[in-house]
């Protein structure tokens, strides 16, 4: 990326679009950056970041030039990013901070003059001195950062953890659209797809964690940013009824989807051991949508937010609600496959939009469906392991001749990290397909269903559960049997 790439990025971003690649130009000179985020409770401090003397630093984030006007009318929060102090766990007693004020445009010459004479106020006062980053100087970080031409000759760990830390820039460069439309469901793909990049480069490289967790850490962050925003949307009243018109369909898969996000962010909370403020009002809407029949499974790329659901509901009732969706699930995707001239579910390749657009062409231009080969499934052993850890066997047994019926359609990466790819083509991994016996040993099935594929899964899907729920929505394709298992083990530690 040069540098007149990024500068006409940063004259168009506000805050929120170039606060990632700050808090990674921070990491590269050497910082710990401890908190990101906008709102009232973080009185004026945007990114807090302790650099390699343990001093603390508190930045302030703001989009465009800077007049006297602005200045004015933004500096109640500025005298709170001075003189508040910085509160974060990591940080022990109430040491003094540098406040730092980031514009991504210019000051005006009286704008640094007032900044110039509350500094000799604020000095007099024991309060450090604000410090000023304009939008030259960020363009020079961020020029710097992006200077990742990959070289002929193979990298050392050290110059792979610098160019992995590129990788955020990029996102944000490339993510700004969705971010300025404010498309936040494409902001948690864009960046957890960036985030499992990172991941898998530094385990195939096999880079210490110090190296690159931070900027793992940095695009995962972003993320959860997104999910809470679309969380905060969707809990709105009628957020999810259909605005004019709009084909039921659409309005539905819609409704799924957010109804997977919230779900993550309940369980996301339970596992930091903080459940979510609004969690019963969540757990009110998850039921209104599922009983409603508000949901709509497209395709596969629909079962991990049904999962989601289920795992979500699991911890918010203490009774089977949640394992009917399971069944809904397993019952319709068991079903469309035994339909002998109807078309079958869209592969997990597929997402909702492209799923429903081909059911679209079908219904008003009468394409022919390119699904009515024989019945295979990416998900269905899945649902099955799940069904069967959760002792349903009458259930799955009253299904069980249709279910032998149909391919399980298995992926097998050559190494675990290959999972976090959205490709790996067609020199990598390989399918492999199966079907369950007819009939089938239940004793078995038990035992397949309990044993251990923990290998199987890639480290980080393990050790980063925020991550790990949010990668199955964002790669559904990636819904092996092995990540279920996990999953499944995971909940009940919650």
């Amino acid at each position: 990326m040069n540098e007149r790439l990024v500068e006409d990025w940063l004259t168009k971003a506000n805050e929120r679009l170039y606060q990632t690649p700050f808090a990674q130009s921070l990491l590269a000179e050497g910082m710990q950056v401890l908190r990101i985020g906008h709102g009232s409770h973080e009185h004026g401090k945007d990114i807090i970041a302790v650099d390699p003397k343990g001093k603390v630093h508190a930045y302030q984030l703001k989009d465009g030039d800077l007049g006297v006007k602005e200045f004015e009318k933004e500096f109640g929060q500025i005298t709170a990013l001075v003189e508040t102090q910085v509160e974060h766990p990591a940080i022990k007693g109430q040491p003094l901070h540098q406040p730092w004020l980031v514009i991504s445009g210019q000051a005006s010459m009286p704008v640094e003059d007032r900044i110039r004479a509350h500094n000799l106020q604020w000095k007099r006062r024991r309060y450090t001195p604000l410090k000023l980053i304009t939008g030259r100087q960020l363009l020079a970080k961020f020029a710097k950062m992006g200077d990742i031409v990959p070289p002929k000759d193979k990298l050392g760990k050290a110059d792979l953890s610098r160019r992995l830390s590129a990788a955020n820039l990029f996102a944000s460069y490339a993510l700004s659209p969705f971010q300025i439309a404010k498309n936040h469901w494409e902001l948690i793909q864009g960046w957890i797809i960036t985030a499992a990049r990172i991941a898998w480069a530094a385990d195939k490289a096999k880079l210490s964690g110090k190296l690159w967790r931070p900027t793992f850490r940095l695009a995962v962050d972003a993320a959860i940013t997104a999910l809470d925003e679309l969380c905060e949307e969707a809990l709105q009243p009628n957020a999810l009824h259909p605005n004019g018109f709009e084909l039921d369909e659409l309005t539905r898969s819609r409704c799924t989807i957010c109804a997977g996000i919230v779900s993550a962010k309940i369980l996301i909370h339970r596992k930091q051991g903080k459940p979510w403020q609004k969690e019963s009002l969540a757990k009110e809407k998850l039921e209104d949508l599922f009983t409603n029949g508000r949901h709509f499974l497209w395709g596969e790329s629909a079962v991990p937010f049904f999962l989601a659901e289920m795992w979500a509901l699991d911890q918010l009732r203490a009774d089977q609600f949640s394992d009917q969706i399971l069944f809904a699930v397993l019952s319709v995707i068991t079903q469309l496959n035994s339909v002998v001239t109807g078309p079958k579910p869209p592969s997990p390749y597929d997402s909702a939009d492209e799923a429903n657009s081909k059911a679209l062409r079908r219904l008003l231009e009468g394409e022919k469906a390119m699904e009515l080969q024989s019945a295979a499934s990416y998900t269905l052993e899945s649902l099955v392991n799940i069904a069967a850890r959760r002792m349903w066997r009458n259930a799955l047994a009253a299904q069980w001749s249709r279910i032998t019926k149909i391919d399980l359609i298995r992926l097998v990466p050559d190494k675990p990290r290959d999972l976090l790819l959205w490709d790996w083509g067609y020199e990598s991994g390989s399918n492999q397909s199966r079907r369950f016996a007819a009939p089938q040993s239940w004793r078995e099935l038990l035992i397949e269903s309990r044993r251990d594929e923990s290998d199987s899964v890639p480290a980080v899907i393990k050790d980063d559960f925020d991550f790990a729920l949010l990668f199955v929505l964002c790669f559904p394709h990636r819904l092996t049997r092995a990540i279920a298992k996990h999953f499944e083990g995971a909940m009940r530690q919650i």
